[in-house]
């Protein structure tokens, strides 16, 4: 029994020596597992019983017929070991593109739902797993967040979704305080229920971070009563888990961006909107003269006084007629003069008919 956040890994058992008279058992055996283990990818079994065989003929004194036959079925063993890997290569090399193209999606996407709805369905399709769940993570405690659909209809998960679960009872605190993928034993007795009844032989949890913190996990297997969960899966779904966590932030921080800009525009918004009903109640300059004697002012003085009016600089006067500032400077002087203004306050207010 695994102790409490121990990993559940597989290692090739030590050799069992056995006596003379078990040699037809290990014969039936090694018959088993050759017509047993032609649909798995379990082959490092396959080259445990051909270990076994081995030692067996090296420290037995054996009869040349059955240590014939026992070689033979050595040799079976190890074909099947190699056909095994092969078919495990081609497997792997199709997971690894599936993989890349699972993780350019979660690369191009700057939305949380939109990460959120279709990872499940990429770890389960690209990491070759039966069921994935990711919970939410907070105050030392985990709640269910989505799971893809073969999970969402069974009993453990209606069961975890009613509320929280510790973490520390489900062996996981030690994945959320070093921020690393794990394999769990789910052999514990004192396991939580949701996992007895899930039927889990082992499962991967794998951290999903945000801002510098874990706001999330990944658990995954391979369905009730499936295959134990192997080094091989713990290292897809950290690398998945650690690509999502980097999509999930960034899209986080895009939503947060166009969040401000929303509010920003519409604050503009009402902002522009005020400034337009001010200027709308204004007099136009030009009608509200009736406090100057504009007689003396060439047309040009009349188009600098009406910009003027408006509040505009002697910059932006020159920028609108295409003058040089100088001469903007020059003409105001000679408003000023002319309609017997000592400012341009007291010419902006004379031309509004305010008194000074």
């Amino acid at each position: 029994m695994n102790a409490p956040g121990q990993s559940a890994r597989s290692v090739l058992p030590p050799p069992v020596i056995f006596p003379v008279d078990r040699a037809d058992e290990i014969t039936r055996r090694a018959t088993t597992v050759l017509t047993e283990l032609a649909g798995t990818d379990v082959a490092i079994d396959v080259l445990a019983v051909v270990q076994e065989i081995s030692h067996f003929l090296e420290v037995e004194q054996v009869d040349g017929e059955r240590a014939a036959a026992l070689g033979a079925l050595a040799a079976d063993l190890q074909q099947r070991a190699l056909d095994l890997y092969r078919r495990q290569s081609v497997e792997r090399t199709q997971q690894l593109a599936d993989f890349r193209t699972s993780l350019r999606g979660l690369q191009g996407s700057t939305s949380t739902t939109t990460l959120i709805e279709r990872v499940c369905a990429d770890a389960r399709d690209s990491c070759r797993f039966e069921r994935v769940l990711i919970s939410r993570v907070d105050d030392g405690h985990c709640r269910p967040w989505l799971a893809n659909g073969e999970a969402r209809g069974e009993r453990w998960f209606r069961t975890w979704a009613d509320g929280d679960i510790s973490l520390r009872e489900l062996s996981l605190a030690h994945v959320v305080t070093e921020r690393r993928a794990d394999l769990i034993s789910t052999a514990r007795r004192d396991n939580h229920d949701m996992v007895r009844l899930s039927d889990s032989t082992s499962y991967v949890a794998a951290p999903i971070t945000a801002a510098g913190r874990v706001v999330g996990l990944f658990h995954c297997d391979h369905g009730g009563g499936g295959r134990p969960c192997n080094e091989s899966d713990l290292n897809l779904i950290s690398a998945f888990a650690s690509e999502f966590s980097f999509a999930y932030e960034r899209a986080v921080l895009v939503e947060r961006v166009r969040s401000q800009q929303q509010t920003l525009q519409e604050r503009l918004a009402v902002v522009g909107e005020h400034v337009r009903s001010v200027v709308a109640r204004r007099p136009e300059p030009l009608q509200a003269y009736a406090g100057l004697d504009l007689d003396d002012l060439t047309a040009r003085e009349l188009e600098v006084l009406g910009l003027l009016a408006r509040g505009e600089c002697n910059q932006t006067i020159a920028a609108h007629l295409a003058i040089d500032p100088r001469t903007v400077k020059a003409h105001v002087s000679h408003i000023l003069a002319k309609v017997g203004a000592t400012n341009r306050s007291q010419l902006i207010a004379l031309a509004y008919g305010r008194s000074w």
